[in-house]
């Protein structure tokens, strides 16, 4: 993971923490689509901060920029601790200035001290993670499931005291307070409500999650500094003595013997001396130093330079390396951590609820709804018109005789007479239809269980079932289930009505009478009767001519016994031809609208709001 991811995921935390009404619920919804599978828990977050931020919360993109943070950002420490050191320095308060005891004698004793705490910090570290033991692998990188070691409230305070006292003060306050300064005064802000309170969460998780990283950021620019005001005060003092002439001496009330003062002049100085090709200081330079005149400063201050070139600029250089590359080698290994409050929040919401599950599910549960929707009327019609209304026509026709052509006005009134009685059979499907539908995507969002499918009064059951769900989970559906795909499907069906029923003057009509005239019972009793007709008269009149003849002439019922013997096959073959008739018919109906296509898009429109409730995190403690 990224610096950036690090800072977007900051500020999206804040957000949803501080003003979550910023994101709309479909973009809470679009994010966590785009953030993909949650297997790689840093990946995931990483994406849907990203989503987010080049979305809904793209004003805020500036403030997230605003705090990127480089190693080179920190080259403003050199010069400003140059003009420090340069500023400050001064030789002595006269025109003789002691050997050692100076402000350039203290500034490298002052660093010789810090190497000293800095080696004791490190063998402390060292020995305290060898105390508490090397934790597994799994387990160092963080892998899910797999439980991290015990760690108590107290070893993460030990662990902040061993930081650096400045090194602290630094992260825990002046650096927090001057960069929400900076933040808190870019534009973005404006109108934004509780802003300062966004600014601060925005700040506070960034320096949260970055503090690994900046430890090392704030050690490497406490070694600038210290190296800008080393470089500053050398050159402050080569100024001094380029316009002044300073002379060197040696005052001590305990020590003057010039033996044991040239000793310690050579412990101090002895690896400037060599690094210049000088001479090691003498019992006789000692003895100059200690005279009322004092030996000559150029000498002096050139071992002073080449002592702090050794002592504070090459090892602060290199700690500042160092520190560079530790830097950049725990930014790029940090990522936000599994047992955050915050982050098992969002994973255990985007594990419960797969939005991209639900998305595709919504397609196929509409589709095997309509699937169901269109056998269920195909089966009502034949049942209730063929079988209840066609074949006892048949049945008479059978018994009694009569003309064709009565029997054809016959079945059409009939046909036009279930009219009302298919459409009271929609609507009660309309109503089964939403049932399936509803309890199906209450059943993909976790508010039922499968076994609860089949059950009744299942609309009132799922708007419980979400409230007590929605109660349990602490969110706030603004929407519900059951009314929104009501809406949904009573919209899609609206057309049905006019294929299925309309008078028969539609296409579902005109093909159920067609079926019986051409290829149902009336074609049987005319196929029938020209069977028994003459070739020759069939050759001579025509087929059709033939046809309308045989319907005007009124067959006696021994003629329609002999043409209608095999009644038992006409009905269920007439029966069947009716069940496909409405079937394939209302299937062309759906597939030529795309009903099933804009059903499903419209209800996950719907549940848009629902989901993205469902995916918002809870809100910051008070």
């Amino acid at each position: 993971m990224t610096e950036a991811d690090l800072r977007t995921i900051a500020l999206v935390r804040a957000v949803e923490q501080t003003s979550g009404d910023l994101i709309p619920q479909t973009a809470l919804v679009e994010a966590t689509l785009v953030a993909g599978d949650p297997h790689d828990p840093a990946t995931w977050l990483a994406r849907r901060a990203r989503h987010l931020l080049d979305g809904a919360l793209a004003r805020f993109r500036p403030a997230v920029d605003h705090l990127e943070l480089r190693v080179g950002t920190l080259a403003w420490i050199l010069p400003a601790a140059f003009l420090l050191g340069l500023s400050g320095n001064y030789l002595g308060p006269t025109r003789k200035i002691h050997v050692l005891f100076n402000p350039i004698g203290l500034l490298v004793l002052w660093n010789l001290a810090v190497y000293v705490a800095l080696a004791v910090h490190r063998l402390h570290g060292t020995r305290h993670e060898a105390e508490r033991g090397v934790p597994k692998p799994a387990e160092a990188a963080g892998v899910p499931g797999v439980p991290s070691p015990p760690q108590s409230a107290g070893s993460g305070r030990r662990r902040a005291a061993r930081s650096g006292l400045f090194e602290r003060l630094l992260l825990g306050g002046l650096m927090r307070r001057a960069v929400t300064a900076q933040v808190a005064a870019r534009s973005m802000w404006s109108g934004v409500r509780s802003a300062g309170e966004l600014v601060r969460a925005f700040v506070a998780n960034w320096f949260a999650s970055m503090r690994p990283a900046l430890r090392h950021a704030a050690r490497c620019a406490l070694h600038l500094g210290a190296i800008g005001m080393a470089s500053g005060a050398v050159a402050g003092m080569y100024v001094r003595g380029l316009f002044l002439d300073y002379a060197v001496i040696w005052r001590s009330t305990f020590v003057n013997d010039p033996e044991f003062v040239a000793g310690m002049l050579r412990v101090v100085l002895t690896p400037a001396a060599l690094l210049l090709g000088d001479a090691l200081p003498t019992a006789a330079d000692a003895t100059a130093l200690m005279s009322e005149a004092g030996s000559p400063a150029a000498r002096w201050i050139h071992l002073l330079a080449a002592t702090v070139l050794l002592t504070v600029f090459v090892p602060r250089l290199v700690l500042a390396v160092v520190s560079a590359v530790a830097f950049r080698r725990t930014t790029a290994r940090l990522s936000p951590s599994l047992d955050d409050p915050y982050v098992r929040d969002l994973l255990t919401r985007a594990e419960r609820l797969d939005v991209k599950e639900v998305q595709d599910g919504i397609r196929v549960d509409v589709g095997k709804a309509f699937e169901g929707f269109v056998d269920r009327l195909a089966d009502f019609a034949a049942a209730e018109l063929h079988e209840k209304r066609i074949e006892p026509a048949l049945d008479d026709f059978r018994e009694n005789g009569g003309r064709l052509a009565d029997l054809e006005t016959r079945l059409g009134e009939l046909c036009t007479a279930f009219e009302p009685t298919l459409r009271v059979e929609i609507g009660r499907q309309q109503r089964e239809l939403e049932r399936q539908v509803t309890d199906r995507i209450a059943w993909r969002l976790g508010e039922l269980s499968p076994q609860h499918v089949d059950g009744s009064d299942v609309l009132a059951r799922v708007g419980g079932a979400a409230s007590s769900a929605s109660l349990r989970a602490g969110d706030r559906v603004g929407d519900n289930v059951a009314t929104g795909v009501s809406a949904v499907v009573t919209g899609a069906l609206g057309a049905v009505a006019g294929t299925v029923s309309g008078g028969f003057g539609h296409t579902l009509g005109t093909a159920l009478l067609v079926g019986l005239f051409h290829s149902g019972p009336v074609a049987w009793v005319i196929g029938a009767v020209v069977g028994a007709v003459a070739t020759g008269a069939g050759l001579y009149l025509g087929k059709d001519k033939l046809r309308e003849g045989v319907k005007r002439v009124s067959l006696p019922a021994p003629v329609a016994k002999l043409a209608l013997i095999r009644i038992d096959k006409v009905k269920r073959e007439g029966r069947e031809q009716c069940r496909r008739m409405v079937r394939d018919e209302l299937a062309r109906h759906f597939e030529t609208n795309q009903v099933v296509e804009r059903t499903a898009e419209a209800i996950w429109s719907r549940l848009l709001p629902v989901l993205g409730e469902r995916l918002r995190p809870q809100p910051a403690a008070e």
